[in-house]
């Protein structure tokens, strides 16, 4: 009994705070309530849409619209100021136009790179004093990184947060871990929501599981891969995609 006991806990996340950037997402909710349930402390950051009101209550939120330069400091400097440091740093929040690159304007592209990648960056780069030595840091990126997309400057901007990845993990000297996680379509996402029936349909077709991803599925694996039996796990892109390339 000794000896499962202690392999439950080698696997289990510990007990610390999560800070989750882009707290509004369709992932994220999943996420928070497996943070919360393992009796961790968790910080959300949201924007134009809500943390998911089941978790209200247990969670601290924080407005942040990372397309505003400005409000970095103020949000690491004030915000933040009741938190020594934390175990756990999420990246969820991106914008995806879906057009193709005739159709953007140049303010456009500026603006997608900026939040999927730019700010993502710099608030990391604030934060970076702020990580517990073992700390876990999580972008949620997209197979569109290494496949392309039919949307080129989305892809562009998720490719450059797997560059920032692969450079941490070769130059932090702690035992601080950075990862990405690339799903493919995610059933019941804001993209898969947004997304015209046929593009849903040719994403289905192309998945040779013959079906997508749920939110359930990607959020445990960004949840199992904060634990201690992922400590050797460092600078490697998770493709979690029911096998689609």
């Amino acid at each position: 009994m000794a000896k499962t006991n202690k392999t439950r806990a080698a696997h289990s996340v510990r007990k610390g705070t999560a800070l989750i950037i882009g707290g509004s997402s369709s992932i994220a909710g999943e996420l928070i309530g497996r943070f919360i349930n393992s009796g961790n402390k968790v910080v959300a950051t949201f924007n134009d849409g809500q943390i998911l009101k089941t978790h209200r209550s247990d969670v601290h939120c924080e407005r942040l619209d990372l397309g505003d330069m400005s409000q970095l400091d103020n949000f690491c400097n004030i915000s933040l100021s009741a938190y020594d440091c934390f175990d756990y740093l999420i990246f969820f929040n991106g914008i995806l136009p879906g057009k193709p690159l005739n159709e953007y304007s140049d303010d456009l592209i500026s603006k997608v790179m900026f939040v999927n990648f730019i700010s993502q960056a710099a608030l990391l780069r604030r934060l970076l004093h702020r990580l517990s030595e073992e700390a876990s840091i999580v972008f949620v990126s997209s197979i569109s990184a290494e496949r392309g997309s039919f949307d080129p400057i989305y892809a562009a901007s998720k490719s450059a947060q797997l560059g920032l990845i692969k450079s941490l993990a070769k130059s932090v000297t702690s035992k601080l871990r950075v990862n990405a996680v690339l799903p493919s379509l995610i059933e019941s996402s804001k993209m898969f929501s947004d997304m015209p029936l046929n593009q849903r349909n040719f994403h289905l077709a192309q998945s040779p599981s013959g079906r997508l991803l749920s939110v359930s599925e990607v959020a445990a694996v960004i949840f199992d891969i904060s634990s201690a039996r992922w400590s050797g796990v460092n600078g490697q892109l998770i493709r979690v995609n029911h096998g689609v390339w």
